[in-house]
């Protein structure tokens, strides 16, 4: 390419200095000719954390304290909306501080991305970082049961090497085009924490914007650093809680009538075998999760009807068998964690 777009890259850091010191030091042996780092730190308890982070000499960084927990959507909004002010860059790279990246992964994304204007989000390839063989996600994948799952996760690193369209890019590294944010908005930050980039992602795709998969951009991911100190019962309810209200309010009517079936297929089968397993945090958590969804359901109601607003606005026409071709079966993902969570003993994320 003859000249490089500028990309702002949005790291949070909330208690985690080494993993974001060493994200950092990665970072620097980046090649990309046209970069700018943005570290926030997230508010995090530990006040000595902001302290060492704003001392850092680095090319291209600078250091900026939110003053509180914002949580991942917020914070990283936060970031977003200082690169968005100043104008001067053309895409926004989301970055956990809990990952590693391979020198050249920035000019890798950005190749996808500029092939294509209607290209507005695009996923690298991120390995598990303690694991490189093996795929933690390429994408995320809406399944016919209202899910988005992490696509890919533990399949061998040869696997899924082609440039794609998806349905969802996880934010842990997210390429996100400039003028598609001032289209339709950055995170919900009523999402707090899970679920807010398969919102956006959708919310993309209802306004006519497109999702890929970049298989030569890579990182290497220590997946929920942050999020294993905090996960509890009230973490997982507002999670699934999350999930539900991200589908309902960017699917088209068609598309969740059409996956009514295996919507309710699916939940007689994780509640009834959550259930006979004695997995009952699992059940009792989904209950929760609807009740909190019918609640609170005039408030997603108008969020829905702003997404809807938007997509009217935007003058594109989104097409229903496209997303039916790209989503996928709920069966074989939940096999998986069957063999996985019952046969082998693995705790589930939502106990």
């Amino acid at each position: 390419m003859e000249k490089w777009p500028r990309i702002s890259v949005v790291i949070l850091n909330y208690n985690g200095l080494n993993d974001t010191l060493h994200c950092l030091e990665s970072l620097d042996k980046c090649t990309y000719p046209n970069l700018d780092i943005i570290l926030l730190d997230n508010g995090s308890p530990n006040t000595d954390e902001p302290k060492v982070l704003e001392k850092i000499k680095q090319k291209n960084y600078r250091f900026i304290a939110t003053g509180k927990n914002l949580g991942f959507a917020g914070g990283c909004n936060f970031g977003m909306e200082i690169a968005l002010k100043e104008g001067k860059s053309e895409y926004i790279y989301l970055l956990n501080n809990d990952t590693e990246v391979e020198p050249d992964v920035f000019e890798k994304v950005i190749e996808v991305a500029e092939k294509n204007p209607e290209i507005g989000i695009v996923a690298s390839k991120s390995f598990y970082y303690g694991e490189r063989t093996l795929i933690e996600s390429a994408g995320l994948t809406l399944l016919n049961s209202g899910e988005v799952v992490a696509r890919g996760r533990g399949v061998r690193g040869e696997k899924l090497n082609k440039d794609e369209e998806l349905l969802g890019v996880c934010g842990a590294a997210m390429l996100l085009r400039c003028s598609m944010l001032r289209e339709i908005g950055l995170f919900d930050d009523e999402f707090f924490l899970y679920s807010e980039d398969s919102d956006l992602s959708l919310r993309a795709i209802a306004t006519g914007w497109k999702c890929w998969y970049a298989h030569k951009s890579v990182i290497y991911h220590k997946v929920s650093v942050a999020t294993k100190k905090v996960r509890n019962y009230k973490f997982n309810v507002k999670a699934r809680f999350n999930q539900f209200k991200a589908y309902f309010c960017n699917m088209p009517w068609i598309i969740m009538i059409l996956n009514f079936i295996p919507f309710v297929v699916w939940s007689l089968i994780m509640i009834i075998g959550s259930l006979v397993f004695l997995k009952w945090k699992i059940a009792l958590s989904f209950f929760h999760a609807i009740g909190q969804f019918f609640g609170n359901f005039g408030k997603v109601w108008r969020k829905r009807r702003g997404v809807m607003a938007l997509k009217k606005a935007s003058g594109k026409k989104v097409s229903v068998w496209h997303i039916l071709k790209l989503q996928r079966s709920f069966v074989p993902v939940y096999l998986g964690h069957f063999k996985e969570i019952i046969l082998r003993g693995r705790k589930s994320v939502w106990e």
